[in-house]
């Protein structure tokens, strides 16, 4: 911020968007990435999470319910086989009106079942979706738009279609609060750059633990998702609704060996 307002003061004729608005040493380490970690073409962060120890745990929530990995990788060839049957393809977005557990698929908009009617309908016609996925406690809520429902409890099966890296990952909404909530799209290869972006400078290892207390519908959560499994690490699913209570992570954090925790500043 300061070096934009100091460069516009000492250029007051530049235009607004031809000022830096990052430092030197940003800059650099920007340009420095864009050519040092090109990544093949054919990679995806669905094949870095495919090479994880299918015995080490993946995810844990908050009622104990644990998924290995095999597990994980057996859950989503049940869910790509129930997706493909049902018209989805590659690139097809499909809507995931879950409640907080482990049974977190083409790709995804996140729809949080305790938002607004007008907000979830809005999100889910913005969005282009196909499909919904619900489970046993969001059926109801899912149900009420015309889209077809997948119900997570009624699986078999195993998938065939393997998405590219130019392929639709999933699509995040703004929260709405300057107007109407704006999706943002972002491709399979977009989510493996972050991935080695952010291990650049913040390396996790399979021994990691990582807490995720957002809601499904923030940006954040992606991040929390897609660098703990693409690390071999543990994700521990908090409940966003607990987040002021006092002591609440710390007790997570002393029962898992949380070794990672992020949380906004507020």
């Amino acid at each position: 911020f300061v070096r934009f307002v100091t460069a516009g003061a000492e250029a007051p004729d530049t235009a607004v968007r031809a000022l830096p608005v990052m430092s030197q040493r940003t800059q650099q380490r920007v340009e420095a990435f864009q050519t040092s970690a090109d990544l093949p073409e054919t990679t995806r962060l669905t094949e870095i999470i495919a090479a994880a120890d299918p015995t080490r745990d993946a995810v844990v929530d908050e009622t104990g319910t644990t998924l290995t990995y095999g597990d994980l990788f057996a859950r989503a060839d049940q869910i790509g086989a129930a997706l493909q049957s049902n018209g989805a393809v590659a690139g097809s977005v499909v809507a995931l009106c879950l409640s907080r557990r482990c049974d977190l698929p083409a790709a995804f908009v996140p729809i949080n079942p305790n938002d607004p009617a007008d907000r979830r309908t809005h999100m889910l016609a913005e969005s282009g979706a196909v499909l919904t996925i619900c489970d046993d406690t969001t059926r109801d809520t899912a149900s009420e738009s015309d889209l077809p429902c997948i119900d997570l409890s009624e699986l078999s099966g195993e998938r065939t279609l393997v998405p590219a890296r130019g392929h639709l990952a999933y699509v995040i909404f703004t929260s709405g609060s300057t107007g109407t909530p704006k999706g943002v799209a972002v491709s399979h290869g977009a989510l493996a750059h972050l991935h080695a972006a952010v291990m650049q400078d913040d390396p996790m290892t399979p021994q990691d633990c990582l807490i995720s207390g957002f809601e499904s519908t923030f940006d954040v959560f992606v991040r929390d998702v897609a660098l703990t499994l693409a690390s071999g690490a543990r994700l521990v699913l908090a409940q966003p609704r607990n987040l002021l209570q006092p002591g609440y992570y710390g007790q997570l954090v002393r029962e898992h060996g949380a070794t990672w925790l992020q949380l906004t500043p507020t």
